[in-house]
C-alpha cells in the first residue's frame, strides 16, 4: 500500500510504502502526485516494508516512472530500516539523474529537511 503524505512544502511529494505494494499503487498515488509537479521533482520516500512486499510488477513500474522523468529529477531521499537498501542508494545515487540520499528511519525530519531545501 502507498499513501501520499501531506506537506506543506508545494515543490515536494512524500510518500509511504507499507505492507504490499502493487503496480496500482504507483498507478493511483505516487505517479497522480508526480504528474501535479511542474519543474524539478524532489521526493521522500518512506519505506516501511521489506523490499521483498514488492510484486514483480511494482519493480516494473518503479523504473518506468523514473525513466519517464528521468530528466525531471532533483532531489530522492529514501528513508528506510534497511541497511542494505541505504547502501545501494549511496552507491547506484552517482550514476542516476538528480540527487539521491538514504536516512534511517529515525531520521524523516532530517530528510524532509534535506529534500525541501
Amino acid at each position: 500500500m502507498m499513501s501520499l503524505i501531506p506537506c506543506a512544502v508545494p515543490h515536494l511529494v512524500v510518500v509511504e510504502a507499507t505492507g504490499l505494494v502493487v503496480a496500482e499503487d504507483y498507478r493511483t498515488v505516487l505517479i497522480p502526485a508526480l504528474k501535479k509537479q511542474n519543474g524539478p521533482i524532489r521526493l521522500v520516500y518512506i519505506l516501511d516494508t521489506d523490499v521483498a512486499q514488492y510484486t514483480a510488477k511494482i519493480l516494473w513500474e518503479d523504473a518506468e516512472v523514473g525513466l519517464q522523468r528521468l530528466f525531471h529529477w532533483q532531489k530522492i531521499a529514501l528513508v528506510c530500516a534497511d541497511e542494505r537498501l541505504e547502501e545501494s542508494v549511496a552507491f547506484f545515487g552517482h550514476f542516476l539523474p538528480g540527487d539521491w540520499r538514504s536516512f534511517p528511519r529515525n531520521h524523516l525530519e532530517d530528510a524532509l529537511e534535506w529534500a525541501a531545501a
